[in-house]
């Protein structure tokens, strides 16, 4: 499967059709960059479980498991997101 022309990654690196970063693309199997030894973390982990892990393994995503099938994942910024969202004093509880 070929990404399409103008996709997300060549428009964020400015890569050209034909030039060697799209060659790249179409030759680099993900199997040589892939993170290893994955660290999940179980669903009731708690934030500070989550930034501990990501710190210790210098990554940004981490698979949530429950009984060990991965259930989601969560990233950087998703704890971003949810740490710097503050409830409005009118919404319902």
């Amino acid at each position: 499967m070929t990404p399409p022309a103008g996709n997300w990654l060549e428009e964020l690196l400015g890569i050209e059709e034909g030039g060697p970063a799209r060659e790249r693309m179409r030759t680099l199997n993900v199997a040589k960059i892939m993170t290893q030894n994955l660290v999940c973390v179980d669903e009731h982990a708690t934030v500070n479980d989550v930034i501990a892990a990501m710190d210790q393994r210098r990554i940004a995503q981490v698979p949530v498991v429950c009984a060990g099938k991965m259930i989601g994942s969560i990233s950087r910024f998703e704890l971003l997101a949810a740490l710097e969202y503050k409830p409005s004093p009118y919404q319902e509880k």
